[in-house]
């Protein structure tokens, strides 16, 4: 299960974030440090399926944070793994 977090299409409206992305790469703590400050950690736009495309780079990072961006399309997401708490009956 995945919460999405963040999600800029048009990456110029996001001058500091467009700045970090050409000095770092999309990949980098930087651009992911910028995108977790929307994350509220409220879980309010959750989904079973992964919310990138198949056409979308993949970064994953330890703290389970997920940044996916597409360079045609100009467009970054930022999202978290949630891990599933099974329960023994």
């Amino acid at each position: 299960m995945y919460e999405c977090i963040a999600f800029f299409q048009d990456i110029s409206y996001e001058p500091e974030l467009e700045k970090l992305i050409e000095e770092h790469g999309y990949e980098s703590v930087q651009v992911l440090d910028y995108l977790k400050q929307w994350d509220c950690g409220c879980n309010e736009d959750e989904s079973e399926e992964e919310p990138w495309g198949s056409a979308d780079d993949v970064c994953y990072h330890n703290d389970g944070y997920i940044v996916s961006y597409n360079t045609y399309l100009d467009y970054i997401g930022l999202c978290r793994e949630i891990k599933q708490v099974r329960r023994r009956l």
